[in-house]
């Protein structure tokens, strides 16, 4: 993961993991443009599909390969080494508060980019219920418990609706288990991505999905993850590897100001979610 055909300290790598020929170079992030990654891969005997431009891409697709990378060689920056490090690691998720209707289609969409998940939520309604099945990770019963929170689980993701007091929590803080909370985890999944962030009290969705549906249609470079199903994705969470994300950002409990952006759109502001904030001023 970079070092691309400019650098010395490229070359200095590729070349010492041949000395004992033990390794060859089967994949890499050579370039943030995708045509000069393909290239420069291609030149130096990197298939075309498996030249990438995004290393977060790179983790998800080598991540389903059944001939998969056994080490990885990280030429970046070193204050993002084990940020991009983590990536390659077989990811144990555990999400808490797994049914509700963003966290869901995230949990699917982190499955079918190779993590093993695992969830738990105190009630699941259709469509959550019905899609968690399909695709394996409905939890077996209702409820939060300490046993959900096991060893072998490397992160924890904490719902929106998640209460500071939720046994689940308290337990993964007690094991030492890193812990992220929706915001945050969409802050780094979103990292390198132009992020057009949606925010108000009403109409969040609609916009949403408007401007999802126009940026996919007009640019084919868009991710997006809304509180609504977006008929062109046929999903809430459509993450890919794309130059834009448009991400809904709910301010029920607070957690809005934990989002990260390049362009914020507020549609409007009333004094709603009286159980969270006083008056009209603490929603501002």
């Amino acid at each position: 993961i970079g070092g691309g055909p400019n650098s010395w300290f490229g070359h200095v790598h590729r070349i010492s993991s041949r000395f004992d020929d033990k390794y060859e170079i089967v994949a890499g992030v050579f370039s943030r443009n995708s045509k000069q990654s393909t290239s420069f891969g291609k030149s130096i005997g990197v298939s075309e599909d498996r030249c990438y431009s995004n290393y977060l891409t790179m983790a998800n697709k080598e991540s389903l390969r059944k001939d998969k990378i056994d080490v990885v060689s990280i030429m970046t920056p070193p204050g993002s080494h084990q940020i991009i490090a983590e990536k390659f690691i077989d990811k144990n998720i555990h999400i808490i508060s797994i049914g509700g209707s963003v966290m869901h289609d995230l949990a699917i969409n982190l499955k079918k980019n190779g993590y093993n998940i695992t969830g738990s939520d105190d009630i699941i309604y259709d469509p959550s219920k019905t899609r968690l099945k399909k695709n394996g990770i409905l939890p077996k019963k209702l409820g939060y418990s300490k046993v959900n929170i096991h060893s072998k689980i490397d992160l924890v993701i904490t719902g929106m609706h998640t209460k500071i007091n939720n046994v689940e929590l308290l337990e993964s803080k007690n094991k030492n288990i890193p812990i992220l909370s929706y915001p945050e985890y969409i802050n780094i999944l979103s990292e390198n991505k132009h992020r057009i962030v949606i925010a108000g009290s009403h109409g969040k969705t609609s916009t949403s999905t408007f401007l999802s549906t126009l940026l996919e249609l007009c640019t084919h470079n868009s991710s997006s993850i809304t509180g609504g199903i977006i008929p062109i994705y046929n999903s809430n969470c459509h993450l890919e590897d794309t130059k834009f994300l448009v991400a809904e950002v709910d301010e029920s409990d607070g957690t809005i100001i934990r989002y990260k952006s390049d362009i914020g759109i507020i549609n409007n502001i009333d004094f709603d979610h009286c159980d969270h904030f006083s008056n009209l001023g603490e929603v501002i």
